[in-house]
């Protein structure tokens, strides 16, 4: 379970950045749910767009 708040990177040119006007926040989590990271590559070339991560790119964190 993710609990508490958690550094999150913003990626450059999505609403999100342009909502946020910053390049890391910190966000408030508590929940037990992740984005499979198996699924990025095949989600991402359909077009998802992931607009935040981790610090270290491992997790997702906004979509």
């Amino acid at each position: 379970m993710r609990l508490g708040a958690y550094p999150c990177k913003i990626i450059d040119n999505t609403k999100t950045a342009k909502a946020y006007g910053e390049k890391n926040i910190s966000e408030r989590h508590r929940h037990r749910y992740e984005f499979n990271n198996e699924y990025r590559d095949l989600l991402t070339d359909k077009g998802l767009v992931i607009a935040g991560t981790s610090p270290d790119d491992l997790l997702v964190e906004i979509i």
